[in-house]
């Protein structure tokens, strides 16, 4: 926020910083902070960022939420929230686009619960006496099988997942074992290395 635009939202968001950056001593952001560089336009920081306050509004008690989820789809209900108005004509504070909804996608709210959602919860719950480890467990294995370059590779190798839990799975047999070159103690390594 530290160039000037003349839209009424700019100067409300700069009002507004101004006093939470005097309350909480904040440092500013600046531009060349944020990378645009070979990002699709859904994807810019000034669009995640726009998200997330977005969703900071609209769910207060996000974390307690959060905890209370029953499945998948609350998680997606949760999640699937857009922003204001005035970003879904803009990428940037400069230039106005033409309408398009900047909400989370399935797989992106996908990745979101298995890279932050379900670490947090599994951390939480070995610190609290009333939680059940086993609701993640369902939880990641109702989610698609992540999409990535290593899984790709081992799809190559006709090594298929049913669901994020396996892919995470093979993320750490890869990480652990294949990067180590520990082929020979790993059952999977051992197994592909036999037909060969």
């Amino acid at each position: 926020l530290q160039a000037d635009h003349q839209s009424k939202y700019f100067q409300d968001l700069k009002k507004e910083y101004q006093y939470l950056s005097g309350k909480y001593n904040l440092d500013p952001l600046y531009n060349k902070q944020f990378q645009f560089f070979r990002l699709r336009p859904n994807n810019f920081p000034t669009i995640r960022i726009a998200q997330l306050a977005n969703l900071y509004f609209m769910h207060k008690t996000l974390f307690s939420k959060v905890l209370n989820v029953k499945n998948l789809k609350d998680y997606y209900a949760i999640f699937s929230n857009g922003t204001s108005e005035f970003w879904n004509i803009h990428y940037t504070f400069n230039t106005i686009s033409k309408r398009s909804v900047k909400s989370l996608t399935k797989p992106f709210i996908d990745l979101l619960l298995i890279n932050t959602i379900v670490p947090l919860l599994f951390v939480f719950g070995k610190r609290s006496v009333k939680w059940n480890e086993e609701k993640l467990f369902d939880l990641i294995k109702q989610i698609k099988p992540e999409k990535n370059n290593i899984i790709r590779e081992l799809n190559k190798l006709n090594i298929n997942a049913k669901n994020a839990f396996e892919t995470q799975a093979l993320l750490h047999l890869k990480s652990e074992y294949c990067d180590k070159h520990l082929c020979m103690q790993c059952a999977v390594g051992n197994v592909l290395l036999r037909k060969k």
